[in-house]
Formats: structure tokens, C-alpha cells, sequence
């Protein structure tokens, strides 16, 4: 075996699984920052979701395969991407609480004005109320949000019966794999057609992973602002996908070079977008100082700019 065969069949894959589990951990520290914030801001966690898939299909692949470093590369980024996702649906339950307290708290003001004007005693006409009442004024209040965020949803929010958007399509995606590992392993064949299918289906999950971030690039496009392009991730991607393109070519499979192949020409492109629509520094600037927050994605409607904790750098 010569050094070059070495080092495309041992040394890349190698360097690949770190470099790899460092791309899908690239987000902890502003997942975390968004945590403490309340807010998602710009982060995007739609990506989220394909890593989760990407990492579970190349596991039950790299099975298939007997290859160690395929399951080595991706084990760690499957349970780091289980905590993002995890991360990403608290904020988008915490906003719909939010908006439910609002409401309620609005509802409440309007009623204790109409009853002031009709001359009841209302508490806020009155002493104040000892510890029982207000407990249990509270606890109404707080009583509406966690069933809003739970299941009791209005009209306008259907969709967030039971789950948050982060959560149904996280789901979807491991019921998808889970009904696709169980055939390829109990009704195939033989191991190299289940092997064959489960490698183009995390092609398939590939192709959305590595693209997720391009439903942003019309809008960098139209505010010539790249904010929405997490810098941390596509740097890591790039190398990523360099050393497993030079792996996939050493053992001739298709099945790995195309989807890192795509990743590595949708990661340039995104760079090159990076390099002409620099961030607008008031765009990130009011997030920083702990002034303002940006709105999040738009899986949950209509969020409007807060104010946020001062002490943000105290935390992270």
C-alpha cells in the first residue's frame, strides 16, 4: 500500500469524522447564546433537522458497509444534532407561551378597565390583594399560556396542537428512517441492495441538508445582508466534504462522493455570497449589545422586536 492510498483511505476519513463532528457541533455556542437570549434571532434552525437524518442515514449505512469511519464521523453529530433540535423547538414552545401570556395579560388589563368604569372594585382600584388572591390570579394567567403552548391553541394555530413546527418535522424525518432501515434490513434481498438503498436515500437527505441554507439566499440576495449564512457551519462544511469527496473517490463509491461533491459546490456558492453581501453590522450589532431581539424564522408568525437580557456576555 502506498502513502498516497494511506492517506486517501485512512488518513482523510480520519481527519473527515473530526472535522465532521465539529461542523454539526459549529451552532452549540449561538444555539446556546439563543437559549439564554429567548430567541432564535437569525439563526436558522431548519438544518437542524437533515442533520439529524443525515447522521442517522450515514450510521445505518456505514452498517451496511462495515465501514468504521462512516459510523465514527457521525455518531457524535447525531446526538449533538438531537440537542439542537431539542434547543430550537424550547425556543419556538417558549414563544408561543409568550404570545399567549401577552394576550392574556391584554385580556385581563381590557376587563379590569371595563369593570372600573362600572364602578366595581377591581385590584387595580384597590389595596392590594393578600398572597392567596394573587396566586391565584397568576396562576390563571400562566394556566392560559401552558395550555396554549400545550394543546389549547386558538383558530389561528392549528398547527401547534400538540407540536411545535421544529418537532413535527424532526419526527418525520426518524419515523422516514426508521421505516426504511426496518425494510432494507427485514425485506431485502441481500446486504448490498440494502446497503445500495439506504445509500441513496442519504444522498437524498444530503441534497436538503447541504441546501437548507439556499432558501436563504434569495433573501441575501434581495437585502444584500449574508447574516442568515452561519459562517461557523459553512466553513466546516467546506473542509468537511473536501476529505470525504477524496475518500469516496479512493474506494470508487458514488454513494459517498456525490452528496459531499454537492455540499462542497453549495458551500462555495454560499461564500461567495458571504464575500459580496457582508453583514450589516446593525443587523447583528443589537443582538450583541443586548438591546433588541431579531426576529426569529418564520415557523412561528408575527414575532415582533423585545427586549432582552442585558447580561448576555455574562453567560456564554
Amino acid at each position: 500500500m502506498t502513502l498516497l492510498e494511506i492517506f486517501l483511505l485512512y488518513v482523510c476519513p480520519t481527519i473527515g469524522s473530526i472535522i465532521a463532528t465539529m461542523m454539526y457541533a459549529s451552532a452549540l455556542h449561538d444555539l446556546r447564546r439563543a437559549l439564554w437570549v429567548g430567541d432564535l434571532g437569525v439563526l436558522d434552525p431548519f438544518p437542524f433537522i437533515f442533520a439529524a437524518g443525515c447522521t442517522l442515514g450515514w450510521i445505518i449505512y456505514g452498517y451496511f458497509q462495515w465501514d468504521p469511519f462512516l459510523v465514527a464521523a457521525n455518531l457524535p453529530g447525531f446526538f449533538v444534532s438531537l440537542w439542537l433540535n431539542y434547543g430550537a423547538a424550547k425556543l419556538q414552545y417558549y414563544r408561543v407561551f409568550q404570545r399567549r401570556m401577552e394576550r392574556n395579560a391584554t385580556s385581563s388589563h381590557h376587563h379590569n378597565m371595563v369593570a372600573q368604569q362600572q364602578g366595581e372594585e377591581r385590584w387595580d382600584a384597590s389595596p392590594p390583594l393578600d398572597s392567596q388572591e394573587e396566586e391565584e390570579e397568576v396562576a390563571a394567567v400562566l394556566g392560559g399560556a401552558v395550555g396554549s403552548s400545550m394543546g389549547d391553541t386558538d383558530d389561528s394555530h392549528p398547527d401547534l396542537l400538540f407540536f411545535v413546527p421544529q418537532e413535527t418535522n424532526f419526527f418525520r424525518i426518524m419515523v422516514a428512517w426508521a421505516i426504511l432501515a426496518t425494510y432494507a434490513s427485514w425485506f431485502t434481498t441481500d446486504k448490498q441492495t440494502a446497503s445500495t438503498l439506504c445509500g441513496w436515500a442519504v444522498n437524498v437527505n444530503m441534497v436538503f441538508f447541504y441546501g437548507a441554507p439556499l432558501h436563504t439566499i434569495r433573501s441575501v440576495v434581495r437585502t444584500h445582508d449574508s447574516s442568515a449564512i452561519h459562517r461557523p457551519t459553512l466553513s466546516m462544511s467546506l473542509i468537511n466534504t473536501s476529505f470525504w469527496m477524496l475518500y469516496g473517490v479512493a474506494r470508487t463509491n458514488v454513494v459517498i462522493v456525490a452528496p459531499n461533491a454537492a455540499g462542497f459546490l453549495l458551500g462555495v456558492a454560499q461564500s461567495i455570497l458571504c464575500m459580496y453581501y457582508p453583514v450589516r453590522k446593525g443587523r447583528l450589532g443589537a443582538v450583541e449589545n443586548g438591546t433588541t431581539r431579531i426576529s426569529a424564522p418564520s415557523s412561528i408568525h408575527d414575532m415582533t422586536p423585545q427586549p432582552i437580557a442585558q447580561d448576555v456576555d455574562d453567560f456564554v
